[in-house]
């Protein structure tokens, strides 16, 4: 009994000495979820992969698309569902590539709080269309500028043939129509943009 007890003290005694040597150590745990709030969550990882996942499958079915078209060998049905193919990829790649600018305008409209960078970064309605209208316009000129040196060159190499000279005046009298309609279009849209700004 005395070597049992001998023993408690002996072990406490040692105990007391390891814990009043030691000394105060500061830990720090990083948090591992890169995450802290459910909206962070969803539009950082799942809204973005979903946009990028979205984009991808676009592009690819736009790629198949392509194929089943160029495959078809005139078989109408094959056509057509080459062009629905296509038409349904580039309305998915709009809808993947809109959706930031969609719920940027969303949020502009409920106004709630503070909005995830994504949301800020992405373009207004307005900017969308001002975007593509300048896209538009810009091949529309280029085109259009290409086919007024095609008409040149065609009139220059008509030799006195006729038809060449009609076909070649054709061509330019189209090419300038084309000028002056994205131009005189550039001046109502940017009109109308202007107007609609302050709603959109």
């Amino acid at each position: 009994m005395i070597k049992q007890t001998f023993s408690l003290i002996f072990i406490g005694l040692i105990l007391f000495l390891a814990i009043s040597n030691c000394q105060a150590f500061d830990y720090n745990y990083a948090n591992p979820i890169p995450h802290n709030s459910l909206t962070s969550l969803l539009t950082d990882a799942i809204l973005v992969n979903i946009q990028n996942i979205v984009g991808w499958l676009a592009v690819i079915f736009i790629v198949i698309g392509g194929v089943l078209y160029m495959t078809a060998g005139g078989k109408d049905s094959q056509l057509t569902l080459a062009k629905n193919t296509i038409v349904a990829s580039l309305i998915g790649l709009a809808l993947a590539l809109g959706g930031p600018s969609l719920l940027r305008e969303i949020k502009d409209i409920f106004a709630s709080g503070d909005s995830p960078p994504e949301f800020e970064d992405a373009n207004t309605v307005y900017e969308i269309l001002v975007n593509i209208l300048d896209f538009v316009l810009t091949l529309i000129v280029i085109l259009a500028s290409l086919a007024l040196i095609y008409s040149g060159l065609s009139y220059l190499g008509a030799g006195g043939d006729n038809s060449r000279i009609d076909k070649a005046k054709k061509i330019f009298i189209y090419s300038i129509a084309s000028l002056s309609i994205a131009g005189g279009s550039l001046i109502l849209i940017r009109f109308i943009l202007s107007l609609l700004k302050g709603t959109l």
